[in-house]
């Protein structure tokens, strides 16, 4: 379908689909249920090969939603395809969902009808729900008030790094369409891309509103047993994400902290699945950060366990 059928709204949703066909009847439920005046809903079907695109087209047809928009492109992964979402985009704001997750179409239509016509923010972020083992969690919460925050300040108030982490997630966000538009997620990253687009964003707006509703379900699925390859490809994306983040952090603050954390929990990670490179691994990281390799810890305790592990990690024990 061509973009130039694709109207400004308020918001454009932007929905990668891969190998997702089981989620398709309950998204387009949820869809259905979405204003059509705000919202345009961009779904992207990164290359799968099952029935996920026929499904889309059938349940599209069957839903009469003129608002949806359905694009079929190549397999290159969720970054392609959100940047392929952004490409087609025109709306005011931009908001990522998954198509395996869910959202409130209540919550989201009345909280658009109260902000469609005040303040413009470049970012609006709000709580979600983090489903695990039928576990719920609220998330993003810390406040019963609507917070405004300075870009910057909220970048460094909820850091990745921060026990207040909200860099890692797009889905509990709306993003300014003129401004998400010209930041692309990196299609080098299978993981943790979510977390560099939120800061190159965010160093590059001016204001932050957070409004205390939980909007979003997030449904955390137990990956089961990778292969030793994958985690580490996972590792090596978290700890590269880890650098990009703290070139950033380092134009606003010193960065000792964040760059002493990322080198523990790479190693740590290493050493979680081969012990005898977690020494190995201190190195490499220390050398990448730039930092000593006997920094002054606070906690004395925390650094005897690390040496520990990776005496014993060499030595095979």
């Amino acid at each position: 379908m061509s973009d130039l059928l694709i109207r400004e709204k308020y918001v454009d949703i932007i929905i990668p689909i891969y190998y997702k066909e089981s989620y398709i009847k309950e998204l387009i439920k949820n869809i259905n249920g979405l204003r059509k005046d705000f919202f345009n809903i961009i779904i992207v079907d990164d290359g799968s090969t099952d029935n996920s695109y026929n499904l889309l087209l059938n349940c599209i047809s069957e839903s009469c939603n003129k608002s949806i928009y359905l694009f079929r492109k190549k397999n290159g992964g969720v970054s392609s395809a959100r940047n392929f979402g952004l490409s087609h985009s025109k709306s005011k704001y931009i908001w990522f969902c998954d198509s395996d997750d869910n959202f409130s179409s209540e919550s989201i239509n009345n909280f658009i009808s109260e902000t469609a016509h005040g303040k413009q923010y470049d970012l609006l972020t709000f709580g979600y729900e983090y489903i695990k083992d039928g576990n719920i969690t609220i998330k993003n919460i810390y406040s019963d008030s609507i917070e405004k925050f300075k870009s910057v300040d909220y970048m460094l108030n909820f850091c990745y790094f921060s026990n207040y982490n909200d860099m890692s997630t797009v889905w509990n966000k709306l993003y300014l369409g003129s401004l998400a538009r010209k930041i692309k997620f990196n299609e080098e990253l299978n993981h943790s891309e979510d977390r560099i687009y939120n800061y190159e964003f965010l160093s590059k707006s001016r204001d932050v509103l957070r409004v205390p509703l939980v909007i979003y379900s997030y449904f955390a699925f137990n990956p089961g047993s990778l292969t030793i390859s994958k985690d580490l490809s996972k590792f090596s994306d978290i700890f590269i994400s880890d650098q990009l983040t703290i070139n950033i952090l380092k134009e606003y603050k010193n960065v000792g902290r964040e760059c002493q954390i990322s080198r523990f929990i790479y190693t740590k990670n290493i050493y979680s699945i081969s012990p005898k490179d977690c020494l190995k691994s201190y190195f490499f990281s220390s050398k990448k950060l730039g930092i000593s390799l006997l920094p002054k810890y606070k906690k004395i305790k925390t650094f005897y366990i690390l040496v520990v592990s990776m005496v014993r990690g060499f030595y095979g024990q």
